[in-house]
């Protein structure tokens, strides 16, 4: 089994990639950090471990470490991995590492089930798949029994010279010895033998359920109604002419080998349709038109919490186990979408429903409906369903890690800014305002500096528990990314603005923060947009709260400044450029001028 060494600092991703890996055969490592994945590897070099593939999360930031173990995979040692990369989007970088690197391939997390599938084409590029043979390229195997020697050696060999696998029997009795204990696919019987006709051979064949597949046929030397009225009605499939030519005996021969290899072909179809049924992990179900089910597989059962296949078939699938909508209350046959699919003969795919077990517990299922058609003729319907509740748990972890920050748990900045381009549509068609503030605390780096990082990510913590009392219901909070967030104020009058504003400034001021015995005090610069109908645009407005947060810091910090046409970006950035150029000039031209006021003891 190929081995394979994952890498993500999610846990949940970790879990949930192992699980598909796993199930598809391939042996995993799973590690949380790229300093684990850079060991792991150098030891593989050294012979201590032996890896196939390596899967790694694309990381959200580059520092040393990433480049160390991505520069590795794209040594001449380790070229010869497979190397998956698993991103949130296509992001550029990732893009262009997987295109300089051999073996390499990029796939998203929202798409993980697909992640088996890339690795094994990067495993194994070139793989074919053999052709399965037929059932008709078998062998039909013959029992040619008559009284005469000559006629069994001629036939022998006629027979086996087209290919056929051929055994004699000179009696009645033999070939009925032969038949019950070799299998055979033909029985070739004369009719008229010494001491019993040929059809009390194919009585006894016919009337034994161990024989009775051997399809038989009558030989006889002369034509006559009555020897083929009693083969037939005896049960031979054909009558034979030793009089007429070896091609046609041989055609007449080769059509009954053809209904053989025709039914062999139907019973082979047949054991590996009830196998797949039996084996596969999904439950499946047939039912007919009116919905009574005809058959069910084992993996059924067992999701449905029955023992025994005879509980099911024969009863109706709506009364038994989707009678209830997703909540658990009743609901009439007609409402029933698998229903109205079994009595139209529809298809359906990946109706997600509840079924309800034998002890009455719901269980969250994707279904996907087929009709069965027979000779044109619709003849029912086949249900295939699976468990998706740890799925649809998994999907709903991962959509809220992809929505939020993993350290505040507030929405992050790709949710915000959807949600701020909804917002800035609403106010153009509605004509109300918005507010978007966009909050910087003060002098944070020095915190998490000279406290700690666990301080640091302590702070962001407090903060964002004390804008959220702020919130009114119809506002938005983000994180933005470090120190930064944004609030989104709804449906907001124009004498309210700076007031609204103030309050969440306030409310982190009012408090100082306490960490390791230390208090600090908490001061934050707020920018302030108002959005209303003049059609900003979602990124004007993120701009114009910007700027504003970045007149506020240059103003003194811990106050909040509203945007407006008089004071906007551009002059704010000219005059930022001017003071660049007079620093420079000044230190060229050697214009600073050193002042200082000494400090000296009272006593002595």
């Amino acid at each position: 089994m190929n081995k394979i060494l994952l890498a993500d600092t999610s846990q949940t991703r970790r879990r949930a990639l192992s699980a598909v890996l796993s199930q598809s055969g391939y042996v995993v490592t799973a590690v949380a950090t790229l300093a684990e994945a850079f060991d792991t590897l150098q030891r593989s070099q050294l012979g201590h471990a032996s890896l196939d593939a390596v899967v790694l999360g694309w990381p959200e930031y580059s520092d040393g470490l990433v480049e160390d173990v991505f520069g590795l995979l794209h040594s001449e040692r380790f070229e010869h991995l497979a190397v998956l990369i698993m991103a949130d989007s296509s992001n550029a970088n990732a893009v262009n590492w997987r295109m300089s690197r051999p073996r390499t391939a990029l796939t998203l997390w929202s798409e993980y089930l697909e992640a088996p599938n890339a690795v094994g084409q990067l495993l194994r590029p070139n793989a074919n798949i053999k052709p399965v043979l037929s059932s008709h390229d078998e062998q039909i195997r013959i029992l040619l029994v008559d009284d005469s020697a000559t006629v069994r050696a001629g036939y022998s060999r006629l027979l086996q010279k087209h290919g056929y696998h051929v055994d004699v029997a000179e009696s009645v009795g033999e070939g009925w010895k032969k038949v019950s204990r070799q299998s055979y696919d033909i029985a070739i019987i004369d009719y008229l033998m010494p001491e019993q006709n040929g059809t009390a051979l194919i009585t006894l064949i016919r009337n034994d359920p161990a024989t009775q597949h051997i399809l038989t046929a009558t030989i006889t030397g002369t034509y006559s109604d009555a020897v083929i009225s009693e083969s037939l009605a005896c049960g031979a499939l054909e009558c034979l002419f030793k009089s007429e030519s070896r091609d046609l005996l041989l055609a007449r021969i080769a059509s009954v080998a053809r209904t053989i290899n025709d039914r062999k072909a139907i019973d082979n179809e047949r054991r590996r349709l009830q196998g797949i049924l039996s084996s596969v992990g999904e439950g499946v179900y047939g039912v007919d038109a009116e919905g009574i089910i005809q058959f069910i597989n084992p993996a059924a059962l067992d999701l449905l919490g029955y023992q025994d296949g005879n509980e099911l078939i024969g009863h109706s699938a709506f009364d038994a186990f989707h009678y209830a909508d997703e909540n658990g209350m009743p609901m009439q046959r007609a409402a029933s979408q698998l229903q109205q699919c079994y009595a139209s003969g529809s298809e359906m795919s990946a109706l997600q429903t509840r079924f309800w077990t034998s002890a009455k517990r719901g269980v969250l299922v994707e279904c996907n409906v087929h009709p069965l058609r027979m000779d044109a003729e619709q003849n029912g319907s086949v249900v295939a369903f699976r468990d998706v509740s740890a799925r649809r748990a998994l999907e709903d972890e991962l959509r809220w890690q992809a929505e939020h920050d993993s350290l505040t748990k507030l929405f992050n900045r790709g949710w915000f800014e959807a949600q701020l381009e909804q917002e800035c549509n609403r106010v153009r068609r509605t004509g109300q305002s918005a507010m978007l503030l966009f909050i910087d605390l003060d002098r944070f780096k020095y915190i998490n500096d000279t406290a700690g990082h666990v301080a640091g990510d302590r702070l962001l913590l407090e903060v964002s528990q004390r804008l959220k009392s702020r919130l009114r219901g119809s506002d938005y909070l983000a994180r933005m990314g470090g120190d930064e967030f944004a609030v989104l104020l709804t449906n907001v009058g124009a004498s309210d603005l700076m007031s609204l504003a103030d309050g969440f400034r306030r409310v982190l001021t009012a408090t100082p923060f306490t960490y390791g015995g230390k208090s600090y005090r908490i001061t934050l610069s707020i920018g302030c947009a108002k959005i209303d109908d003049t059609a900003w645009s979602p990124g004007d407005a993120m701009a114009h709260a910007d700027i504003a947060c970045h007149m506020a810091k240059r103003s003194g910090r811990n106050q909040c400044q509203m945007y407006s046409a008089e004071t906007g970006r551009l002059a704010a950035i000219d005059e930022d450029l001017g003071w660049s150029v007079r620093l420079e000039d000044a230190l060229r031209t050697n214009r600073f001028v050193l002042c200082y006021q000494p400090i000296v003891p009272l006593k002595g």
